[in-house]
């Protein structure tokens, strides 16, 4: 189990849609979530992540949140964010936070973040264009999964747009029924963690129990993928939930 937790590996998923335009098709997103520097996960390690990250050639990188774990300070957070400053697309670095983010941070870590190179988008999107086609990318915050979503993180998109949201928890999905939002990116749950064999796992943070724990979901309002994410956290453990780094592929129908 200590192994696994150190075995990272690299999930390829592809994502079929007709609101995918021909300039995007074939788009490739890595979405990296979860790393939980501190406590069991070194510098070394984030590196480490950053290298086999870099080594896959993404169009686009995507950052789920959770970047620490246990209560840091400003210079504690350094340097996790010094090694994310090396990530490179072409089509750029965006992140949202997590929760552990949001409850243990004593700073405000966006400015943090854009000095790294890393979009924020802390309930906001943007419109990424590739030779006159153009998709919507929204982020949320550590968002309660209820709530509405805020009118900027859509903007403008019908729904002939492709629409891709990252929220750091999955439960927000279940909120979005009738918005153009094609697939969601989420993490959180560590893919439970310590499973029973990859099928089912005591304890998923997530009101939905294992519904949402890990992998492709397509049963709720919207398709979400849900990694099973990088570190850990109360152990340094996994059982039949390897940590993973994601590389999504867009394709046209």
């Amino acid at each position: 189990m200590l192994m696994e937790a150190r075995s990272l590996r690299v999930t390829r998923v592809a994502f079929a849609s007709a609101d995918v335009p021909p300039a995007f098709d074939g788009l490739r997103i890595a979405f990296v979530s979860d790393i939980h520097y501190g406590s069991f996960v070194s510098r070394a390690r984030v590196r480490q992540t950053v290298d086999r990250v870099n080594a896959l050639h993404p169009d686009l990188i995507i950052l789920g949140g959770d970047y620490i774990y246990r209560k840091q300070s400003g210079s504690d957070i350094g340097p996790v964010f010094a090694e994310l400053a090396r990530l490179r697309a072409p089509l750029g670095v965006y992140g949202v936070l997590g929760n552990h983010d949001v409850a243990l941070l004593e700073v405000n870590v966006a400015p943090v973040m854009k000095a790294a190179g890393i979009h924020e988008l802390y309930d906001d999107g943007v419109w990424l264009r590739r030779g006159g086609d153009r998709i919507r990318l929204g982020g949320l915050s550590d968002t309660l999964p209820d709530s509405p979503l805020p009118p900027q993180v859509l903007g403008d998109a019908t729904p002939e747009d492709f629409v891709l949201l990252v929220s750091h928890s999955p439960d927000v999905t279940e909120s979005l029924g009738g918005t153009p939002v094609d697939l969601v990116l989420a993490g959180h749950t560590h893919g439970g963690q310590i499973t029973a064999f990859g099928l089912w796992s005591p304890f998923v943070p997530s009101r939905y129990g294992n519904k949402y724990r890990a992998g492709m979901v397509a049963s709720g309002p919207v398709p979400v993928y849900v990694t099973t994410g990088v570190g850990t956290i109360i152990v340094p453990l996994r059982f039949f939930a390897r940590p993973e780094v994601v590389l999504l592929t867009l394709r046209r129908t």
